[in-house]
């Protein structure tokens, strides 16, 4: 602390190799860089210590490198944070392992006096890990850039951004970015939602206070629940103009990506991007999202090109009070609840969806295959220009989902090449009747009946092509609340 505070004009605090114990917190200063040697200059706390490791309050251009906070939470204590900055501005955090705290390894908040959030910082290459709290904290703070850090196996969640009672300026314009967050949550020790990486600025009614998040390129496994329902790899709440892409979440104990609203705000949240992600295997959807009230919507959805194999209940939930979305390219295979869910379709125009048919089409074996196919709930009469979702093999139960005039689209997707000097046969069924005409067959097309002959000698066919077809309901009768339709292709060599 003298050595700090002999650096009244600024400079730089070298510590050397060695394990200091920290009896009393050490109060940084402005314009001053504490540097140790990565790995072997450890700060440790002493059981006295309550407070904290290192504290700065309201200080600005500092950096602190390549040193050790050990929080000694084994020695006991009534609390223990590693570093805690508090409205502080234009700083960064390099290097730096904090482990084994008894509250958060590194608290990032406002200014509780000045009422200042926290601002314009970086935390890079960083470590918190085995803390009986968060693992990194950032509560009323903006402009902010978290990268390739690590933070599991915490008490509560890896990397958490929350709003502070009364703060300003509240989770906005920030990254996270190439961060590991695993193994995160305990059961039964844990007031909030656990998540490998949390954010929320639930009560925050101002969207330039709540807006501009980018998480990419995370890795969050095997986040746990506290008992309560959550330990999700990713949450967002109440955030508008949030990217969520390129992150794997899986094996968690609930959703493995979630973006909600909570009904306190009265504000609607607008544009939400969900694009490259995989989430696999977890207890609950792979991705989830989901609005509050009707003042409290998400407004503005993309889910492009994710994958979600393997998901307890529902490869993504679209739940109440979303409005306004696309969902496109994306795989939903193997979820054992169904593949998809949309609580209401208010707004979602040319929506799109894919899934894949993990049974394929084996044209070597000349067998049939069910269709996995495309469909548009409760599509207008006469309309023949809808992209259409996939919902498996359509069965249309509850209530009338394709009327007389539609056009709807179906297809089977080769898992096996199919060589030229075959002929393939197609059939589309309704209820187990063949269609009548019209019916064309898109690749090749041409066909005008229920069931074609195709001559395959002019083409050859490989694996992920689609065989499949459009049929125009309106000369096929009345269509009942309840009907299977199926496509099936057999081929046979060309004699």
């Amino acid at each position: 602390q003298a050595a700090i505070d002999a650096l009244s004009s600024g400079g730089v605090l070298y510590i050397s190799h060695g394990t200091y114990l920290i009896s009393t917190r050490i109060t940084g200063a402005d314009n001053i860089v504490i540097k140790g040697s990565f790995g072997g200059s450890v700060l440790k706390r002493a059981a006295s210590n309550t407070g904290q490791i290192l504290y700065f309050r309201s200080k600005s251009k500092f950096v602190i490198e390549d040193i050790e906070i050990d929080g000694n939470k084994s020695a006991g204590g009534a609390s223990g944070y590693g570093i805690s900055i508090e409205g502080c501005s234009t700083f960064q955090i390099s290097n730096v392992i904090s482990n084994n705290n008894i509250n958060d390894a590194l608290y990032i908040r406002r200014d509780t006096t000045s009422n200042v959030a926290s601002s314009s910082f970086s935390i890079v290459g960083s470590t918190f890990n085995n803390n009986n709290r968060h693992g990194l904290t950032v509560a009323s703070g903006h402009s902010f850039n978290i990268y390739g850090c690590t933070a599991s196996s915490n008490v509560f969640s890896g990397i958490t951004v929350e709003p502070n009672a009364g703060g300003t300026s509240v989770g906005h314009s920030f990254s996270i970015k190439d961060c590991i967050c695993n193994s995160n949550g305990q059961s039964g020790h844990n007031p909030y939602s656990i998540a490998g990486i949390s954010i929320s600025c639930q009560n925050v009614s101002a969207d330039a206070d709540r807006r501009g998040i980018i998480i990419s390129g995370n890795q969050c496994l095997s986040n746990l629940s506290d008992g309560t329902g959550d330990g999700y790899g990713i949450w967002v709440r109440d955030c508008s103009h949030v990217i969520v892409d390129n992150n794997n979440c899986s094996s968690n104990s609930d959703s493995g990506i979630r973006v909600d609203r909570s009904t306190t705000i009265g504000a609607n949240t607008n544009s939400v991007t969900i694009t490259g992600n995989v989430s696999n295997g977890n207890s609950s959807d792979g991705f989830n999202v989901t609005g509050g009230g009707s003042s409290d919507k998400i407004i503005g959805v993309t889910i492009n090109g994710n994958v979600a194999r393997g998901n307890t209940t529902y490869g993504l939930v679209a739940g109440a009070n979303v409005e306004a979305g696309m969902v496109s390219s994306n795989v939903f295979v193997s979820n054992t609840t169904a593949q998809t869910t949309f609580n209401n379709f208010s707004g979602w125009a040319a929506v799109e969806q894919r899934e894949e048919n993990t049974n394929g089409f084996n044209a070597n074996l000349e067998t049939r295959s069910n269709l996995m196919g495309f469909q548009r709930r409760d599509l207008p009469a006469g309309q023949t220009d809808y992209d259409l979702y996939i919902f498996g093999i359509l069965d249309f139960t509850s209530i009338p989902m394709v009327r007389a005039g539609s056009v709807i689209g179906l297809a089977v997707k080769l898992s096996s090449s199919l060589p030229a000097g075959e002929t393939a046969t197609i059939t589309v069924e309704k209820n187990g009747a063949t269609f009548g005409s019209p019916f064309e067959i898109i690749i090749p097309s041409g066909s005008d009946s229920g069931q074609a002959t195709v001559d395959l000698r002019s083409r050859t066919f490989t694996s992920g092509d689609l065989i499949g077809c459009v049929v125009d309901t309106s000369n096929n009768g009345a269509w009942p609340a309840t009907v299977d339709i199926i496509v099936t292709v057999e081929t046979s060599p060309f004699a």
